[in-house]
């Protein structure tokens, strides 16, 4: 990728706040959406892109992966959050 180019990014399992959120980032990253979990079936979407970023509920199994690896996909991040509760 060139410096001058844009981070191409997948989104998956997104609801139409998360997408409100993120549009905010679009000067700065191509980003896709899509409200469909990642699993076998739809790894296919990120091909093109740099990044695709899943959530907790998402497959992510060998499969998968070596999907996202022949799409192009050089990271896969995770998009979740989380808390420690004390006792």
């Amino acid at each position: 990728m060139q410096t001058n180019e844009k981070l191409k990014i997948m989104m998956y399992n997104l609801e139409d706040y998360d997408i409100e959120q993120y549009e905010r980032y679009r000067d700065q990253y191509n980003m896709k959406y899509l409200k469909t979990r990642l699993d076998e079936s739809t790894a296919v979407f990120s091909y093109g892109c740099d990044v695709a970023v899943a959530c907790p509920m998402d497959v992510i199994n060998a499969s998968v992966i070596d999907e996202l690896l022949e799409c192009g996909v050089k990271l896969l991040a995770m998009r979740s959050a989380g808390y420690n509760k004390e006792s």
